[in-house]
């Protein structure tokens, strides 16, 4: 947009932009969420048509980390909160799941991937003032999770990204 700033509330898996239209397109902790919706990740191809020549996509996910136990506990709480919201919410995704998927709705893009290391920490907190509400007598997979984030802690652990570049026309 001119003067550097838009804001617009859509479906992600549908953008409300014209064909070749956007230069940028961002999506963290997103793509394993439309993928619950989406299984033949047509959001993918939508996205590209979406962006001009040499646009790019980044996508960001936090990846399955089960080295600590305050990762595990990031884990299980995201497992948990999947079950919980049905369809709609995904698990953590590992980046082995969406490459053959962006390089079949990314044809002859120049992609780049890698991994990095969270470096914000979660509101350990906060989560377990959350899962008390629902605790009710303090068992079950609520309870336990909440025992082990309050012995451990949380951890994001490692995330992935990918940075896809639309071919230049």
């Amino acid at each position: 947009m001119p003067g550097g700033s838009a804001s617009v509330i859509a479906e992600a898996s549908r953008l409300p932009v014209t064909e070749c239209g956007v230069d940028l397109i961002i999506a963290a902790n997103l793509v394993r969420h439309l993928l619950s919706y989406h299984p033949d990740a047509g959001f993918l191809e939508h996205w590209s048509s979406s962006l001009r020549s040499g646009g790019v996509l980044y996508i960001l996910e936090d990846q399955p980390d089960l080295s600590t136990a305050a990762r595990r506990n990031y884990h299980d709480l995201q497992v948990f909160l999947a079950a919980l919201w049905g369809t709609g919410r995904g698990p953590l995704m590992d980046d082995q799941v969406l490459r053959p998927l962006v390089t079949r709705a990314l044809p002859g893009a120049g992609l780049q991937w890698g991994r990095l290391t969270n470096r914000r920490r979660p509101d350990a907190g906060r989560v377990l003032e959350l899962l008390d509400r629902g605790t009710g007598s303090g068992r079950g997979e609520v309870g336990r999770l909440r025992d082990s984030i309050q012995q451990h802690g949380l951890d994001y652990g490692p995330y992935w990204w990918l940075r896809a570049q639309k071919r230049e026309d």
